[in-house]
């Protein structure tokens, strides 16, 4: 993994904090819950970990801007537009990500063997696209069935005869991602003892 970080006082009353994080997170097997059939070494599920999320960068930025004096108007005036213009504190975080990984499995019933069934890997169809695109789906695009098929070894008749596809334990990147959060941010004082917080939130 690597991660970078930024901080900067760009200019009077701005500031800027930034990180990127590139990783890359490798195993067999991702959850604690997950068994290994006892004819597979571990190495056939080696891959992108379920977790693994390549690249995240987070920027914030801080802006409070220079208090106006308004001293061209008179002293009410002046002072109702310093009272209400000024001391306003602007934040805002940007966050970017991309997906965690896919993998497109079958079941294939183990009956009369077992009441269980046992979830495999499909085959890859070369030729064929990954993706589709559908402009009701989100993202605009789903992924394409006719690109996968059943491992050939799961049509048999006996079940323990299924046995992983071609396709690659997580190899299937998913959508990546974005959010921008804004705040408003103010204290108005009242009074000696009392002051009045304004904040306003934007998701």
């Amino acid at each position: 993994g690597l991660q970078v970080q930024f901080q900067r006082r760009i200019s009077r009353g701005l500031e800027v904090l930034s990180n990127y994080t590139w990783a890359h997170a490798i195993d067999t097997n991702s959850s604690e819950t997950q068994a290994v059939e006892f004819y597979e070494t571990p190495a056939i599920n080696r891959g992108n970990s379920d977790f693994d999320r390549r690249h995240i960068i987070n920027v914030a930025l801080t802006y409070k801007p220079e208090r106006i004096a308004f001293s061209s108007l008179n002293n009410l005036a002046g002072k109702g537009l310093r009272s209400t213009v000024n001391g306003w504190l602007i934040n805002t975080n940007f966050k970017a990500q991309t997906s965690t990984p896919l993998t497109v499995t079958v079941y294939r019933s183990m009956y009369p063997i077992s009441p269980n069934s046992r979830t495999v890997r499909v085959d890859r169809v070369s030729g064929k696209p990954l993706w589709v695109s559908l402009s009701t789906a989100l993202g605009g695009k789903i992924l394409n069935a006719d690109a996968f098929s059943v491992p050939s070894s799961c049509m048999q008749s006996d079940p323990t005869l299924c046995r992983e596809g071609n396709t690659p334990r997580n190899s299937i990147p998913g959508f990546s991602s974005w959010q921008e959060d804004v705040s408003l941010d103010r204290t108005f004082p009242l009074h000696d003892a009392f002051k009045l917080h304004f904040r306003a939130d934007f998701f």
